[in-house]
């Protein structure tokens, strides 16, 4: 089964979680921050790797065509929500819970857009069960949840415990894209499955009414 770019996409996503969470680990470690060389190549190949990702997921989601595409969400309405929900939540965080902007909030919006776009996709165009792309869909929302409370609480502990919290997003996002992509390679080859075993029986009725036409005139005879 040939591997579509949004597959590739949302696994170059993955090591970009996982160059972040280097990053992350190595630059802010207790007990105070340290720029390193080495935390400077992982934030390099984070950012080169997250937008690399996001260019080709974009890219294929853009150019499939959809005249074989399933009845589904159309991606425009999720990302209208995507950037309601930046708005709401800027407000709420910043007015309500008087948390100091950072890109964190943006990055987590972004990153449940793409995902929910994503499995939006892989549903319409075959890859992925509805059961699944509704189970999917709900983890990529928890997972988006706790990623905002650990941004609202950043700032209300300590250090060494923020350390903690600001690992547990890039942690959480970077499995559940291992996870989703796993779930779409394998039951990429299962619908693959049922839509050839469907064409086999398909030909097979017909090879049994080409036989039964062909037949009609020996017995009128």
């Amino acid at each position: 089964m040939k591997i579509t770019m949004l597959e590739i996409g949302n696994w170059l996503m993955v090591l970009c979680a996982a160059f972040y969470l280097a990053w992350w680990r190595i630059t802010f470690r207790p007990p105070a921050p340290a720029g390193t060389p080495i935390g400077k190549i992982c934030l390099l190949l984070a950012f080169v790797t997250g937008l690399a990702g996001l260019s080709l997921a974009v890219i294929s989601m853009n150019s499939v065509s959809g005249e074989k595409a399933k009845a589904g969400i159309p991606g425009i309405a999720i990302v209208i929500g995507g950037v309601i929900t930046y708005v709401v939540l800027l407000a709420l965080s910043s007015r309500l819970f008087h948390r100091q902007v950072t890109s964190e909030l943006l990055i987590i919006v972004i990153w449940t857009v793409l995902e929910l776009c994503a499995l939006n996709s892989w549903y319409r165009h075959g890859k992925l069960f509805q059961f699944s792309s509704i189970i999917l869909a709900g983890l990529v929302i928890v997972v988006a949840a706790a990623s905002l409370i650990c941004y609202l609480q950043y700032y209300r502990v300590s250090y060494e415990k923020g350390y903690l919290i600001g690992s547990v997003p890039l942690l959480l996002t970077a499995i559940i894209m291992v996870v989703i992509n796993l779930v779409v390679l394998f039951e990429g080859y299962a619908v693959r499955g049922q839509i050839m075993d469907g064409d086999g029986m398909e030909r097979r009725i017909e090879s049994i009414q080409t036989s039964k036409e062909e037949m009609e005139p020996v017995y009128r005879d």
